[in-house]
């Protein structure tokens, strides 16, 4: 019921229109009344239509619940049990309807006369895909929720993102562990975890105490970037069961494996200041439970490098070789024998720049000459006992 108030007189409706004795004001009001009408049929349409799909046989059946708006305003309604539906619009003069439903192709009309027009949407179902491939980008770093001691791996993604050719150079991406350089002159390295140094920070090779005593201070640039197949960081105090020196943490490395990894890689690095370094790994299996893998790294250096003028050089002269070799036996009864065999031979040269020294005059230089030689034997063998 719609209700009109002219003064404080009147107030009429439909209901009260007899309540008027003056036939003249009878007339005048009923004749506003349609007016009033009028102009609300006008001004609004009702949309009626059908929304259809089909069956296998090609025949055409009714889809309820199937949404249907126009394009040109807000107006939405939906299909009911019998595919019907009626819409309720501006009285727009040419809109496109649409009509849409979950697993269905939508369709568009164009409405050109609304009062006129009846549409009628046929809507097919989409098509089913025999199969679908999804291809995703592994995570180069990966933060364990399960275990206690808060791991952080670097895989192969992360450590393939780093313009770098050794362990030294594989932390840039991470917020916990840095390496700087201790002297320009003998080229040491020192690893920080957590803002401690790294006599706190136990590094271990697939779990076995490895860069110890010596070795910590240049051996951080003997484990090239691409033999490793992933970096494990566990912060703060772990577990002690491979050594009591994790105070700041553990980091573990883990080779490429014989068994799971390419046939051959190769990488080649050069740059113009005259530094060359190549890094090969190779896989092959020699017999039905044997595999062996041979993992070769060489650095050249040979010029002095003396850009701000202080006479010293701003790294030394480095020549590198690192060649390790592993053999795996992996037998299907449990028993498991992994053997390694590193040789290494490193030569540094650091200290004044000879050409500074002669054109300054000066009788005498500082130089350094660090010569490391390792050779490394390890076996780890598990055997089953019981189930």
């Amino acid at each position: 019921m719609i209700w009109y108030c002219f003064n404080d007189r009147y107030s009429f409706g439909l209901g009260n229109l007899l309540k008027v004795n003056n036939g003249s004001e009878r007339y005048y009001y009923l004749s506003f009344l349609i007016t009033i009408f009028c102009a609300q049929a006008i001004y609004a349409t009702n949309i009626v239509g059908h929304v259809y799909t089909l069956n296998e046989n090609g025949h055409k059946i009714p889809l309820p619940d199937a949404n249907v708006y126009c394009a040109n305003n807000k107006a939405i309604t939906q299909s009911d049990e019998y595919g019907k539906f009626i819409l309720n619009i501006d009285n727009e003069v040419e809109f496109n309807l649409i009509a849409t439903f979950t697993g269905y192709s939508s369709d568009t009309i164009l409405i050109s006369n609304p009062h006129a027009d009846v549409p009628e949407f046929v809507l097919k179902q989409g098509r089913n895909l025999g199969h679908i491939t999804v291809t995703a980008n592994k995570q180069n770093l990966i933060l364990s929720k399960v275990s206690v001691l808060k791991t952080e791996t670097i895989n192969k993604t992360g450590l393939a993102k780093l313009a770098c050719c050794n362990l030294s150079e594989s932390f840039e991406n991470s917020a916990t562990v840095t390496v700087g350089f201790t002297d320009a002159i003998s080229g040491a390295k020192q690893v920080q975890l957590l803002g401690l140094s790294g006599i706190y920070t136990q590094l271990q090779s697939e779990n076995i105490p490895t860069l110890r005593g010596l070795a910590s201070t240049y051996g951080w640039s003997y484990i090239p970037g691409s033999w490793l197949e992933s970096i494990q960081i566990s912060k703060g105090a772990s577990s002690v069961v491979n050594g009591y020196e994790s105070v700041a943490g553990q980091i573990n490395l883990e080779y490429k494996k014989p068994n799971n990894t390419e046939p051959l890689f190769v990488n080649l690095y050069a740059n113009q200041f005259g530094s060359y370094e190549g890094n090969i790994t190779a896989a092959a299996q020699v017999a039905k439970d044997l595999w062996t893998g041979l993992l070769v790294s060489g650095t050249l250096d040979k010029n002095a490098h003396d850009y701000n003028g202080d006479g010293f050089r701003d790294m030394p002269k480095t020549e590198l070789i690192n060649v390790y070799n592993r053999w795996f036996y992996l037998n299907p009864n449990g028993i498991q024998s992994r053997t390694g065999i590193k040789f290494l031979y490193d030569d540094r040269q650091g200290g004044h720049h000879n050409q500074h020294t002669a054109s300054s005059g000066s009788g005498g230089h500082y130089l350094t000459n660090v010569e490391n030689k390792d050779f490394t034997v390890e076996n780890k063998t598990g055997i089953p006992v019981g189930d």
